[in-house]
């Protein structure tokens, strides 16, 4: 990944993305406690067609964090401005947990912005009541212990079986994010509007690829959202919980090249 590794100051801020490729634009943005390399397995495949470019978010790998953050219409805002920078006109998206909820609130800000939307193990709704509380567990043990700790139970969640080899990869990657961004996020995902309004007004294709084992998002929950989208599609992987990208990485790249074509289909 490193080869595809660039930096750009937007708004005084460091930005860390990858890009690769030409053609169609690409926008990849990961989950909590991750960052871009997440999606190593899929950009050499997806670039030989489209122009991918993978974002760190605030706060995660060498991006600076956006003093004073408490809402994910910030990160959204923050996000137009980094796709502006980079001349990336209407691209397609694709979120990945954390990734999708602010793809979705970019998406209620600046309606006209995006070719299609990718939700990927993600989710348009609130969280529940349990999931808050879950949430608010979590504020309390990082204040008390720090970050590391925390990412150490945390990432063997996200996988469906314990591939020793693919979490340690996933302990490395997240171990770049920071305590300010972990509560930061963390109040934010917990505090976040429900959008499901906003995805039954979209009419861009809208993908949902969906883990049959994952413990964050539940099949059922996005397969109800899925059909409330105008342009609702699904990417059922059986096998995979909340890391198809490394966990089913070949069903991923289908999904996705049949979500571009799609996309190109629909606005041309």
């Amino acid at each position: 990944m490193q080869e595809f590794s660039h930096n750009i100051i937007v708004d005084s801020i460091n930005v860390r993305y990858y890009e690769a490729g030409t053609g169609e634009p690409l926008v990849f943005l990961h989950g909590f406690c991750e960052t871009s390399e997440i999606f190593e397995l899929l950009i050499p495949d997806l670039s030989k067609s489209y122009r991918v470019v993978c974002i760190d978010l605030p706060g995660h790998g060498d991006t600076g964090m956006i003093p004073g953050m408490h809402h994910l219409e910030e990160v959204a805002r923050w996000l137009n401005k980094v796709l502006k920078a980079l001349g990336l006109v209407k691209p397609a998206l694709v979120g990945h947990s954390l990734g999708g909820y602010i793809g979705l609130a970019y998406a209620e800000i600046f309606p006209k912005k995006l070719k299609g939307i990718c939700l990927f193990h993600s989710t348009a709704g609130r969280d529940s009541d349990s999931r808050r509380d879950s949430r608010n567990k979590t504020l309390r043990f990082v204040e008390k212990h720090g970050a590391y700790p925390f990412i150490r139970s945390f990432v063997p969640s996200l996988f469906a079986s314990m591939q020793t080899e693919m979490i340690e990869r996933m302990f490395e990657i997240a171990s770049h994010t920071n305590k300010e961004a972990i509560l930061a996020f963390t109040e934010a995902m917990r505090d976040r509007n429900d959008r499901v309004h906003v995805l039954e007004g979209l009419n861009i294709p809208v993908l949902f690829i969906i883990g049959g084992h994952d413990e964050f998002v539940s099949k059922n929950q996005s397969r109800q959202e899925m059909l409330k989208a105008r342009k609702g599609n699904s990417c059922f992987l059986e096998s995979a919980g909340h890391a198809g990208f490394y966990e089913a990485p070949e069903k991923v790249i289908k999904a996705l090249r049949g979500f571009m074509e799609e996309c190109q289909r629909d606005n041309d």
